[in-house]
């Protein structure tokens, strides 16, 4: 190898500049640079260079995964593997045989189980996943990775109990006699990251498990060579939290980080930004902050996503937008109110609106029942 360039040649080479579909004969790279597009003549005018023959392969830009996590894919790709699961059985024996061959010590973690395909067609339970091991935890993630499955030792680690409060958000699962059977999903999965774990509230799913921050280092590490070698080389991480910042930062310090990577912070981390005053982009070409994921709903392969409809019913006055049924009983009363203070608004301040207007009535279930409270259960 020479102490100058690179030059690639002797394929289908494909700049992909907008508007111009002409291929080049020669690329050449001097250090992490492309310093020439265009001809083999013009690209070792540049200065020495070692010549790597492409053999007639196709070589072009690399590929932008926009809506990625590589963190979670290097970490999800230690666990179990069970998105070929057909059955409770077989995602207990897949589990089991992780517990056994790698997973000796430490939680027992698998990912990718889809009830909708297991023949019971529903989740495993917590005495089920009991089968795996009951003296530590074990727990399985949802191939929507929206929440997770998890043993009675990890329900207990967590503190979950017939008594614990489902978060706002989230779904913690029960059985008929009231006690939890093991689902844990979306803003519940708060409980699952311990006490000084990353917390997220009522903004989505927290898959931010804790690990030591060595065996992220090596789950980033194993998730950029899967990504390189599909050709992808940029990537937008969408749930971006302290774990993940870290861990990013960690990698391009020691020189480590080989995807271009976007971060988009997940809004339960909102405020923090505000307060810095970062509203709009931050770093380099390598690692830059590019704004804020925001979650409007649950999981439709989870079950959390809201099945409901949005009606309507307008008045004079007032063009009122609700859920049905969950909020219908309110309705009488959101208009008789609304009407109540627009007539008073009118008598004290002699103002009236021209034009109806519109009320979205939300998050009601402070209002209801403790029976109408308690979230709806996943198939």
């Amino acid at each position: 190898m020479t102490r100058g360039g690179v030059i690639l040649t002797g394929g289908s080479i494909h700049p992909m500049v907008v508007g111009d579909t002409a291929t080049a004969e020669a690329v050449r790279l001097d250090g992490r640079r492309i310093t020439h597009v265009g001809s083999l003549e013009a690209a070792r005018a540049l200065g020495d260079a070692d010549i790597v023959d492409l053999e007639g392969a196709c070589l072009m830009p690399g590929f932008v995964d926009a809506h990625t996590h590589p963190l979670m894919h290097g970490q999800c790709g230690s666990w179990a593997d069970l998105s070929m699961a057909s059955s409770v059985d077989e995602v207990l024996k897949l589990m089991g045989e992780h517990a056994r061959l790698e997973a000796r010590t430490g939680p027992v973690r698998g990912f990718g189980y889809d009830h909708h395909r297991l023949v019971e067609s529903r989740h495993p339970t917590a005495t089920e996943l009991d089968r795996v091991a009951d003296d530590r935890t074990v727990m399985v993630m949802h191939v929507s990775g929206h929440g997770f499955s998890v043993n009675s030792h990890g329900l207990a680690e967590a503190g979950i109990t017939a008594d614990t409060a489902t978060p706002i958000g989230g779904l913690i699962g029960h059985d008929t006699d009231g006690r939890p059977d093991g689902r844990v999903f979306d803003a519940a999965c708060d409980l699952l990251t311990g006490g000084d774990g990353v917390k997220v509230g009522n903004h989505g799913p927290n898959l931010h498990l804790p690990d030591h921050p060595d065996d992220l280092a090596l789950m980033l590490d194993a998730a950029q060579e899967e990504f390189l070698a599909a050709g992808i080389t940029s990537v937008g991480d969408c749930q971006v939290t302290e774990r993940e910042m870290r861990t990013f930062l960690a990698a391009r310090d020691a020189g480590r980080l080989r995807l271009r990577v976007t971060m988009y912070v997940l809004s339960s981390h909102v405020d923090a930004l505000r307060r810095l005053g970062l509203d709009s982009r931050l770093g380099d070409d390598l690692l830059a902050f590019g704004g804020v994921k925001h979650y409007a709903d649950g999981a439709l392969t989870g079950g959390t996503a809201s099945a409901q409809q949005l009606s309507m019913i307008e008045t004079d006055k007032l063009r009122l937008l609700y859920f049905d049924p969950t909020e219908t009983y309110l309705v009488p009363r959101v208009i008789q109110t609304f009407h109540n203070s627009v007539d008073r608004q009118k008598s004290i301040l002699g103002y009236e609106s021209d034009e109806k207007i519109t009320v979205l009535l939300t998050d009601c279930r402070t209002m209801a029942t403790p029976a109408q409270a308690r979230s709806r259960p996943i198939p």
